[in-house]
């Protein structure tokens, strides 16, 4: 019995200012000998036509494959970077755009300094990875949260690509170890400070936020979700929105509808 899965991402990935898709297929079997994923890349004319490229990258072994889109490098042309859970490895590649064969150049190298580099991660047990700018200096930083839920490692990015095992700053710890097997996170400022914050969702519906101190994160805190208040207030978000509180933009009332409701999930 073959198991179809697969993964979506959205982009401008030869820089003519279309939104083009990424997507990733897995075909997974009893014999773990044939399974594999395969990457395509589809351009979008302006118009919402898409045309299939003749380009297919084969991800041997790779099982449960997400794609995330960023340019890592600031050359302007967004990077695909790949998490495979089941090998444990981040694949980041090098987007030079696209080739008089109308297919995508996507590079497993880049050259630093005269010498080949190869920016991808292996062996990291990745859950989830999020691209954010941690530390504000134009390009952006990798985080991942393990497979096990436990803990949270941060790769400093310094504008060409490679990432940097520690806090932001280069220096110190790489990994934050948490007090329990957190589900997902996401990255947000939630203080106003202008730094990025860490938010985790665990098992028993609360979220514990780290919050960040120029780069290194060090501080934290825990907000506990009472499910049954939290679900009553959904409802009647759901069904009045914007009349719970009269002065409350409409538009407002929805985005805090859908906070919450990713909250409790």
């Amino acid at each position: 019995m073959v198991q179809v899965a697969g993964a979506v991402a959205i982009g401008d990935l030869d820089n003519d200012l279309k939104p083009d898709i990424i997507t990733v297929t897995s075909c997974n079997t009893p014999s773990s000998s044939f399974n594999k994923s395969y990457v395509k890349v589809f351009w979008n004319d302006g118009f919402g036509n898409f045309t299939k490229s003749s380009y297919k990258l084969e991800l041997k072994n790779a099982q449960s494959v997400k794609v995330l889109l960023g340019d890592l490098n600031n050359d302007g042309f967004l990077d695909p970077v790949f998490v495979i859970s089941n090998l444990g490895n981040i694949i980041i590649l090098a987007n030079k755009g696209k080739n008089l064969e109308n297919n995508p150049i996507f590079q497993s190298t880049v050259t630093i300094n005269g010498e080949a580099y190869n920016p991808s991660l292996l062996n990291v047990s990745p859950k989830k990875v999020l691209l954010e700018d941690l530390d504000r200096d134009g390009d952006l930083d990798l985080l991942s949260l393990s497979s096990n839920g436990q803990a949270v490692s941060v790769y400093a990015n310094k504008g060409d690509m490679r990432l940097y095992q520690g806090d932001t700053n280069g220096v110190g710890k790489n990994y934050y170890y948490l007090s329990d097997n957190f589900v997902d996170f996401a990255v947000g400022d939630i203080n106003k400070d202008a730094l990025s914050d860490i938010v985790l969702l665990g098992n028993n519906e609360y979220a514990k936020a780290i919050l960040s101190d120029d780069g290194v994160f060090t501080t934290s805190f825990v907000v506990q979700a009472p499910s049954g208040a939290t679900r009553i207030m959904i409802g009647i978000l759901v069904a009045t929105p914007g009349r719970i509180w009269p002065r409350f933009p409409r538009h407002l009332s929805k985005r805090l509808f859908i906070s919450m409701a990713m909250l409790v999930a």
